[in-house]
């Protein structure tokens, strides 16, 4: 992947949820996860309490090594077994796909109930990615929203109140916090020149580069060098 002066190049891969749905009422599931998930993320998925939270996991799993896989090909390496590829968790909370050789390829997953979505981009940056469904449930509610953010909402439509609430997830993900420590810290806002954004904790030698568009928000974090916790050992 190339180094952390170059452009920017994102990375990722959707993945149905209803696919896996239909397996688990076809008793195919099982063996699906057993191929493409490490060991530890197989004891992840059984312990899931739901089939439909299953479906969800494996989606966001198996998108997140199709977009290890991408890497792997924009870097000019060989496609890897999904199974060699597992997702972690990593000390500062962001995911990243363990690479044997590529190291610590940090990604993001977002998932609804129809699609799962992972992304992945170039050199030394952390992704952070949300999608929300339209018409969406969000509402401004005190336990996730600053009281700003509240009064605003009085005055803008349900397509922007989406929107302000995927840039928020997608910068708690990207800041490795979510949203139930951060969410009041990490404020959607409207700049000088009308542009939708959002204002988060200063953090030195981070820039966050945030988009969105009715359906997608991703985040990112330059930084000058990886995360010590993102280097191969």
């Amino acid at each position: 992947m190339s180094g952390s002066g170059a452009t920017p190049q994102v990375l990722g891969h959707c993945v149905s949820v209803p696919v896996f749905e239909s397996a688990q009422r076809e008793a195919s599931m099982g063996s699906i996860a057993e191929s493409v998930l490490s060991t530890a993320e197989q004891a992840s998925w059984s312990a899931c309490r739901s089939g439909r939270r299953r479906a969800q996991l494996l989606a966001g799993r198996i998108a997140a090594k199709l977009t290890a896989n991408l890497c792997r090909v924009a870097s000019g390496m060989p496609l890897a077994s999904l199974s060699r590829l597992p997702v972690a968790v990593m000390p500062s909370g962001h995911r990243a796909v363990a690479d044997p050789l590529l190291g610590f390829v940090p990604v993001s997953i977002s998932h609804t109930r129809q699609i799962a979505v992972a992304v992945a981009a170039n050199g030394n940056k952390l992704p952070g990615v949300d999608i929300e469904p339209a018409p969406s449930r969000v509402r401004p509610g005190s336990d996730f929203f600053h009281p700003e953010e509240i009064e605003d909402s009085r005055t803008v439509d349900a397509l922007e109140l989406r929107m302000r609430w995927m840039l928020k997830e997608a910068a708690g993900k990207l800041y490795g916090v979510g949203l139930a420590t951060g969410s009041h810290g990490m404020r959607s806002i409207r700049g000088r020149s009308g542009k939708l954004g959002v204002a988060v904790p200063a953090v030195p030698g981070v820039v966050p580069l945030l988009a969105v568009n009715d359906k997608l928000a991703i985040g990112f974090l330059l930084l000058d060098r990886a995360p010590k916790c993102f280097r191969a050992s």
